[in-house]
């Protein structure tokens, strides 16, 4: 399975925006960073569950991701966030390991004013698992 952040990177338009530094959010943490995206792999069932809201399916069919955006400025946020769903409208999987790269709603925090942080998940489909 092609990791989150190959993804991201290697499919970024930089004609929308610079694109940000790319972690893995339960490494490191995404406060230390001024413009970042952060993935963290959902591994428990019930967060699975909950974020496909599937009510019978295969948690082997697809890698769920929990991702953060976070900026100084909405603007900024905002196309990082364009971007992003640019990488998934334009993804090419990868032969036998993936099938699609899908975007699943989106909730906004804003901190001081200073801070504006974007959550959202992105779903890898494998490909050759039936999700039911």
């Amino acid at each position: 399975m092609t990791d989150i952040t190959d993804i991201i990177t290697d499919n970024w338009d930089s004609g929308i925006v610079t694109i940000p530094t790319v972690i893995n959010g339960l490494i490191n943490n995404r406060r230390l960073y001024q413009r970042v995206i952060a993935t963290e792999l959902i591994s428990t069932l019930d967060a699975l569950e909950g974020i496909t809201g599937r009510q019978f399916f295969s948690p082997d069919s697809h890698d769920a991701h929990e991702c953060f955006v976070e900026a100084a400025s909405e603007d900024d946020a905002r196309n990082i966030i364009k971007g992003i769903k640019k990488v998934c409208a334009t993804y090419t999987p990868v032969a036998g390991q993936e099938n699609i790269l899908q975007w699943s709603g989106g909730e906004w925090t804003v901190f001081n004013d200073v801070r504006f942080m974007f959550k959202f998940v992105l779903i890898i489909r494998k490909a050759g698992v039936a999700g039911y």
